[in-house]
């Protein structure tokens, strides 16, 4: 069987599929994706304070993480 990688699926992947079609759960999954991408330009933020970078530098990771914040929806 010569199949493309790309083209294959997993079990978790059929799993997650079918789970996105409820929409308590896609919604939870939406959330959980963009807490993940604010726990990471949070550590980020953090990183680059324990660094000393320029506070330029902070206060526009600190505007695009406001950003990010105020566009989650609940």
């Amino acid at each position: 069987m010569n199949q493309n990688t790309h083209d294959m699926t997993t079990r978790y992947d059929e799993y997650i599929c079918k789970q996105l079609q409820n929409p308590e759960f896609r919604a939870m999954y939406a959330l959980a994706k963009e807490k993940v991408k604010l726990q990471i330009q949070l550590e980020k933020l953090r990183e680059d304070i324990k660094q000393g970078k320029k506070s330029v530098t902070l206060l526009r990771q600190l505007n695009h993480l406001s950003d990010a914040i105020s566009k989650v929806k609940i």
